[in-house]
C-alpha cells in the first residue's frame, strides 16, 4: 500500500498515533480558513479537538487523482504538493438497544 494511501486511511479514520507518523516536527501547513500551522503537535492537537472529537462522525478527504501535482523543492529537500479533494463529515446514528 503506498503511502499516501496509509496517510489517508489513518487521516479519515480518525487513528491520529497512525497519522501522525507522517508529520514531521517542524511541518508548515496552511489551511484556506485557519492559516497557517507551524508545528505537527498544533495540527495532530486540532485535528483531535475539531475533526475527531465526535467518535461518531465518519471523515472523507479524497485526493482527486486528476489533480495531484508534486514538486520537489530542491533548496530544502522537501516536497510540495496540491490537490483538490473531495471532503465529506458525517454522523452516524447509534443504534439504542432497550434493556429488557
Amino acid at each position: 500500500m503506498s503511502l499516501d494511501v496509509k496517510f489517508w486511511n489513518a487521516y479519515n479514520s480518525c487513528t491520529v498515533d497512525n497519522f501522525k507518523q507522517f508529520l514531521i516536527d517542524d511541518l508548515e501547513f496552511y489551511h484556506h480558513e485557519g492559516g497557517l500551522i507551524k508545528t505537527s503537535k498544533k495540527l495532530i492537537e486540532l485535528v483531535k479537538i475539531s475533526l475527531c472529537v465526535d467518535p461518531n462522525t465518519k471523515l472523507r478527504r479524497e485526493a482527486i487523482k486528476e489533480t495531484i501535482k508534486i514538486y520537489l523543492l530542491t533548496d530544502y529537500s522537501y516536497y510540495y504538493w496540491r490537490a483538490s479533494f473531495i471532503f465529506s463529515r458525517k454522523r452516524e446514528k447509534r443504534k439504542t438497544y432497550k434493556s429488557c
